[in-house]
């Protein structure tokens, strides 16, 4: 029993302790010697004593196993821990309670990794929301940019033609060169398919401005 790597701690119905064992001792830091016969919330155990008694009561009024996960207490090293207690009643001849028999593990390093191992699915789940979010963001910025790179390309026959046009009207009264500078509209116009870019133009910049 002695060897056992939980804490083992017996109190009797009268509420002394008449049993603390080594683990208790190096996990609690309080010697047995100290403790004998005394009442068990004056043992110096550094945890929430009303939590504790509310199930003690418990146990001792059913008759029945109580436990209780993640007790905060206080270690030797001043530092906050984690234990996992149970609560046994201690009956004599199938009927006469004596007591009861606290068993208790430490959890604080399960509970650390537990902590670790959680804090690492919020960063994966973080991970996959980011790259969802890069995606969302990227298709539109993909579409807009295409569509300002063919705005910037049509744009640029565009004043080509209007440039001709200008010319056109400055020579409009000079009969003879109007026909060749209309000739070079109607050639440019092909050139860069002007009804492709006058169906196409309004549409890609609906496009744009949606995606912004």
């Amino acid at each position: 029993i002695n060897s056992i790597t939980s804490i083992i701690i017996g109190v009797t119905i009268e509420d002394r302790i008449f049993h603390w064992n080594p683990y208790a001792e190096e996990l609690l830091g309080i010697k047995s010697k100290k403790l004998k016969y005394t009442r068990f919330a004056e043992s110096g155990i550094k945890w929430d004593w009303q939590e504790i008694y509310e199930a003690i009561a418990l146990c001792m009024l059913e008759i029945k196993t109580v436990k209780l996960d993640d007790v905060r207490f206080m270690r030797t090293d001043g530092k906050e821990g984690v234990l996992g207690l149970t609560i046994n009643p201690l009956i004599r001849d199938g009927m006469i309670i004596e007591g009861f028999i606290i068993l208790g593990k430490d959890l604080t390093e399960q509970r650390i990794l537990e902590e670790q191992l959680l804090q690492s699915r919020k960063l994966e789940a973080i991970g996959q929301l980011a790259a969802g979010v890069a995606h969302e963001i990227n298709t539109p910025m993909q579409y807009v940019s295409d569509n300002i790179q063919f705005m910037n390309k049509s744009f640029t026959g565009l004043l080509n033609i209007l440039n001709t046009y200008e010319r056109a009207f400055v020579k409009q009264k000079d009969n003879s060169n109007i026909l060749q500078e209309l000739g070079r509209i109607d050639e440019l116009s092909r050139k860069i398919k002007l009804p492709f870019i006058i169906e196409e133009l309004p549409r890609a910049l609906e496009q744009s401005i949606e995606g912004l």
